[in-house]
């Protein structure tokens, strides 16, 4: 029987935009690091770009020396463009005015048919 050289699975993500997100799974020999993977995946010299990027495996940021697990998904961080908070609180201001100009709407067409209704018993 042969020897079973042991691998570890790992993915590699990245989202170059906000709801896109680029995948690469690799399996690679056990005892690699995160510049292993970096290297393995190609990903570095197809965008250059990446390499300016925090690198890190499951939200936190790690030196490329960092020896990797079976599972572990190695992630690029972009800068945010925006504070999340400040985005959360103006999507937040932006439905309720929907819901209050929706509520308006709804308001005054009940109020224009209740004229109706009161002009059209007045006079009848």
């Amino acid at each position: 029987m042969a020897p079973v050289e042991a691998t570890l699975p790992v993915t590699l993500v990245f989202s170059p935009a906000p709801r896109e997100l680029r995948t690469c799974s690799l399996v690679l020999p056990v005892g690699s690091t995160l510049g292993d993977a970096l290297a393995a995946s190609g990903w570095l010299v197809a965008s250059p770009e990446l390499a300016s990027l925090p690198v890190g495996i499951w939200g936190k940021v790690q030196p490329l020396q960092t020896v990797l697990h079976a599972g572990d998904r190695i992630e690029f961080y972009r800068p945010l463009r925006c504070d999340p908070k400040v985005a959360r609180r103006e999507r937040y201001a932006q439905k309720k005015l929907k819901a209050s100009s929706a509520a308006g709407v709804s308001e005054a067409g009940s109020a224009s048919a209740g004229a109706a209704v009161a002009a059209g018993s007045a006079g009848g």
